[in-house]
């Protein structure tokens, strides 16, 4: 999923230098040279197939043959498209980034309504029924003459603490990995 998360920045980089007048190898080779992670990994194969001799069109299908990222190969894909085509590759990146956009804004939107049940369940588990527990006890223990030991406190709290470590860990693997 890594690759996602600079794809869009590449992608952007991309998208300003051939605007600006840059060709679309200078652009890929910038992208090459910086550092976007796995992104620049896939973009500095290209540029070597394509200064061995690959025509830039076939080196990005390869790249998009290749890659395990849907949003890479989609790009490919239609720069691909774009350059057979002798349409500008202006239009493809910008679709491009802002699928990509949607998507990653989409996944935010997504999570901070599921976070809402799983904040509604870390309450109750981890604050309010050890409480309630705890209080049932100390009155039940009064009424019925049954004695609450350090024991039954204990394994409440240790329950609490238990439930609280589980659920922060969910929610936090949840997360959706995006930068904006």
């Amino acid at each position: 999923f890594g690759i996602d998360q600079n794809l869009i920045f590449a992608l952007k980089s991309m998208l300003i230098q051939v605007k600006s007048g840059i060709p679309l190898f200078n652009a890929i080779e910038n992208v090459a040279k910086t550092n976007y992670g796995v992104v620049s990994d896939e973009f500095k194969i290209v540029v070597k197939e394509i200064m061995a001799g690959t025509p830039e069109a076939n080196a990005i299908e390869k790249m998009a043959l290749r890659t395990k990222s849907e949003y890479l190969r989609k790009a490919g894909w239609q720069i691909v498209n774009s350059i057979k085509s002798g349409a500008s590759v202006v239009g493809a990146l910008e679709t491009t980034i802002e699928t990509l956009t949607t998507n990653q804004l989409r996944a935010i939107k997504n999570y901070s309504a599921e976070l809402n049940l799983w904040i509604l369940l870390y309450l109750l588990l981890a604050a309010a029924i050890p409480t309630l527990g705890i209080t049932f006890m100390v009155i039940l223990s009064s009424m019925g003459g049954s004695d609450i030991s350090e024991l039954h406190i204990m394994l409440t709290i240790i329950f609490a603490f238990v439930i609280q470590v589980v659920l922060i860990g969910f929610v936090k693997n949840r997360k959706p990995k995006v930068i904006m």
